[in-house]
């Protein structure tokens, strides 16, 4: 899938590949959702990113990862909107004058993403990396997800 995890890779894909990836991926869903309404255990052989993750890395990265966000700030350009805030799904931002993290993140980079003025930064990783996020998914369709979860 196009990447969003804007702090490893930059999001520099065109759109032509963006689309074949979207192709690729339905067909894969197709199959993942056939075994499970079969109650079929699916092996993930076709996944190599998912090999190469340790569980030790991968337990390591899970138990601190709500001190990530001390990584976050917003920039000059910021200017107060709340999007951030509305969008996080564990309501881990705080927006006043400017946003603040409330040290419960799970690093989904929405607040990132959707930042219509792309002012929210972590670590100086992401100043001049492009956004991205799923073209059918709006901010508030996360916005209404995270109050249903309230």
């Amino acid at each position: 899938m196009p990447n969003n995890y804007i702090t490893i890779t930059p999001m520099n894909i065109s759109q032509k590949k963006t689309d074949k990836q979207f192709k690729k991926m339905k067909r894969k869903i197709k199959k993942i959702s056939g075994y499970i309404l079969s109650n079929k255990t699916y092996i993930q052989n076709d996944y190599p990113l998912l090999k190469n993750i340790s569980r030790w890395r991968s337990q390591r990265i899970m138990k601190n990862i709500h001190t990530y966000d001390n990584h976050f700030y917003s920039d000059q350009s910021c200017n107060a909107c709340g999007l951030c805030e509305k969008v996080c799904p564990v309501h881990n931002i705080d927006v006043h004058i400017k946003p603040k993290w409330n040290h419960n993140c799970q690093l989904c980079f929405g607040c990132i993403n959707y930042c219509p003025q792309k002012a929210i930064q972590y670590t100086d990783a992401t100043k001049h990396n492009k956004r991205y996020h799923h073209p059918d998914i709006k901010a508030n369709d996360l916005i209404i997800a995270r109050n249903i979860h309230m």
